[in-house]
């Protein structure tokens, strides 16, 4: 009996442990602005880069690149390439992988320059960088 109420104590004493430690990274991640841009920019680049590769598998006659990127504009993608995390270019598109370019509305890392997110896609992978 004693054993149970010890477990039940450390139980406890776990779960608040674990709680404090999620109430306080969610603090703060929501405190830097630029951490919340930065993943900002990636969630939506890899939707972007979802649409992109439905794109490359989708037939001509249904209005899909027949697997080639390189008719690929911002209307398969998304209706305006701005938003309220930032701007995002798509860059050099041609027949095996598209460059996409997101840049933030926050100040990154050096203080003087927004964050930035680049994601190449291919027909299979997503390939994500992230700057400053």
């Amino acid at each position: 009996m004693r054993s149970m109420k010890i477990y039940r104590n450390w139980l406890r004493s776990m779960l608040v442990a674990v709680m404090s430690v999620a109430l306080l990274s969610q603090t703060v991640v929501a405190d830097d602005p630029a951490v919340a841009n930065r993943e900002a920019i990636v969630i939506c680049l890899r939707n972007m880069a979802a649409r992109a590769q439905r794109f490359y598998h989708t037939s001509l006659s249904e209005g899909g690149g027949s697997g080639s990127f390189a008719v690929l504009t911002w209307i398969n993608l998304i209706s305006h390439p701005l938003n309220a995390y930032g701007s995002f270019s798509l860059v050099a598109p041609s027949a095996a992988n598209v460059t996409l370019v997101g840049t933030g509305v926050e100040t990154g890392n050096d203080g003087a320059t927004p964050v930035q997110a680049v994601a190449v896609v291919y027909s299979d992978s997503v390939i994500v960088m992230v700057y400053n």
